[in-house]
């Protein structure tokens, strides 16, 4: 454990070396753990601009480093390939440049808290100098007001050729739920932002009808826990379902497990006292071994060579997170988009998802195109999971559409 208390404040140490050494924000540079290895943060406040800048201040000091290839320390497309290794008093640090590219639009810009909207909206007038007040001085001002005069009179997007190619999807994403807003408004609707700011699924309700704004990605897991009272629990899946959506891991683990004839077999006990009595009956590298061997499990649910050593720490402890990891993943990935798996999940998501709809906003030319299609009519649904082998549950198992979200024109 010494070891882990010393790489947690040398990412620290190494950020406030940086703002002592180029006055930069400490407070733009934080350590950063969770479902990725630990490392060093720089976000856009810290005054590094951009990855050429951090690299022309460590070669300054005679820092050596490495930058990492794909997602290693973020998942976020804008922050992929902004990864490094630094080598920094005999430590290695990770250093991940979470600085958003090229564009006038940052994360989260034309929220309705960050333009300052109320929650209740009847009036479309009302609203459109709402959002004027909140966009006032933006550089790009005139071509999202424009935006909502495109979808009350057909006026042509203005000054579309000064959004960075980069922003389009921030736009359609962020500002898409004010767009949305005031075309329901345009057609005699009342709309209503959701209270809490911290609301993953919905972003509106129109008629108290909940809408999830989407971009033209479309697609987006459920979070199971916003619909838990509404799941149908008379199968074996929707108990499962209603399992994680409550948060429930024993019970959750019990019923999974039943779910797939091939795991009922590599654990023939899934409570938590069944999972303890195996893990001391067999080592870790043999039960990972057994599992590695079944071509049925495809290689999955094996903890990754960057979490193994602590995995199996926590598995001599009977720490049953190594094991909660891999029952999930295998629960997940091998029922969970299996042929049956998809049409038993499907059949119980369309029930509980029968109110809300996707509404999905596309650019397309000098015009704004809101679509849209309710959550039954969407036919195939899976399991999504990702998480640590060390920390099964920091991320809980939710559903998605196979296919993403075709909306009807």
């Amino acid at each position: 454990m010494e070891h882990d208390v010393a790489k947690t404040s040398i990412e620290k140490e190494f950020g406030n070396f940086l703002s002592e050494k180029f006055n930069l924000n400490k407070d733009g540079m934080q350590k950063h753990s969770g479902e990725n290895p630990t490392h060093l943060r720089i976000r856009d406040k810290s005054g590094i601009i951009d990855s050429q800048d951090f690299e022309k201040k460590l070669e300054s000091l005679g820092i050596p480093y490495k930058k990492t290839q794909g997602k290693i320390y973020s998942r976020s497309p804008d922050y992929i390939d902004n990864g490094f290794d630094v080598k920094w008093r005999d430590h290695q640090i990770g250093v991940l440049l979470a600085i958003q590219k090229l564009g006038k639009v940052r994360r989260k810009e034309f929220t309705p808290g960050e333009l300052q909207l109320e929650t209740e909206y009847n009036d479309p007038d009302k609203f459109y100098a709402a959002v004027a007040t909140g966009l006032d001085g933006h550089p790009l001002n005139e071509c999202l007001m424009s935006m909502l005069d495109n979808l009350k009179d057909n006026k042509p997007i203005k000054d579309l050729d000064k959004v960075e190619k980069e922003d389009v999807s921030r736009i359609t994403s962020d500002f898409g739920e004010i767009l949305v807003a005031y075309k329901s408004l345009l057609i005699g609707n009342a709309w209503n932002f959701p209270k809490n700011k911290n609301e993953k699924v919905i972003d509106g309700y129109e008629n108290d009808i909940p809408v999830s704004v989407k971009n033209d990605k479309g697609g987006g897991k459920v979070n199971l826990s916003e619909y838990k009272n509404l799941i149908d629990q008379t199968t074996t899946t929707g108990k499962f379902l209603f399992a994680l959506a409550s948060h429930k891991k024993e019970e959750a683990i019990k019923t999974g497990v039943h779910l797939d004839e091939e795991l009922q077999k590599l654990i023939p006990d899934p409570s938590n006292e069944g999972l303890k009595k195996l893990m001391n009956e067999i080592s870790y590298d043999d039960f990972y071994t057994k599992v590695s061997a079944n071509k049925y499990f495809k290689g999955l649910g094996v903890p990754a060579p960057k979490h193994n050593q602590r995995a199996k720490e926590l598995w001599i402890q009977q720490d049953l997170n190594p094991i909660h990891f891999t029952i999930l993943t295998l629960i997940s990935r091998i029922w969970g988009e299996s042929d049956q798996g998809v049409e038993q999940i499907s059949s119980v998501v369309k029930q509980f998802l029968n109110k809300p709809k996707f509404v999905k906003v596309e650019i397309k030319g000098l015009n704004i195109s809101i679509t849209e299609q309710k959550f039954d009519a969407v036919e195939s649904w899976k399991t999504i999971y990702w998480s640590r082998a060390t920390a099964a549950w920091h991320n809980y198992p939710g559903v998605e559409p196979l296919k993403g979200i075709q909306a009807n024109d």
